[in-house]
């Protein structure tokens, strides 16, 4: 299991962080579920926001992973219904393309985006760059 150390040098385990990776697409789920399990962080999926409350339960995962396929209305109000708003719960975005940049402003906050070809090299790391921030 991963560690993190903060700025005073204490080291905090992933032990007790997961993510959620919502996507349509069942091989794009498993594959950014497997990739991320490798690096050693759990990963819940689910298929839509409807599938991801029944998965979720009254937990909440430290990171919502989400791809192209669920629209952004649909995203933010799941954020926002079910996780208790943007600030609560950082977002990863798949994008179907390579992003000309990899972050953008989405409901005032920078959301880090990972191209499809490039998900299983760039998921996991950016999502332990969004653990680190919160942990």
């Amino acid at each position: 299991m991963p560690e993190l150390t903060d700025a005073d040098g204490q080291a905090n385990s992933l032990r007790e962080t997961w993510v959620l990776v919502m996507t349509r697409d069942d091989r794009l789920r498993q594959e950014a579920v497997d990739a991320l399990r490798k690096m050693g962080i759990d990963a819940v999926a689910a298929s839509d926001p409807m599938h991801a409350r029944a998965v979720i339960g009254d937990g909440r995962p430290n990171v919502l992973v989400t791809a192209w396929d669920i629209a952004p209305e649909e995203v933010a109000a799941f954020r926002h219904d079910v996780l208790g708003g943007e600030e609560r719960c950082p977002l990863v975005e798949i994008t179907r393309e390579l992003p000309s940049f990899h972050l953008s402003g989405f409901d005032r906050f920078e959301t880090p985006k990972v191209g499809r070809e490039q998900l299983t090299a760039e998921l996991p790391p950016t999502v332990l760059f969004e653990l680190v921030k919160i942990v």
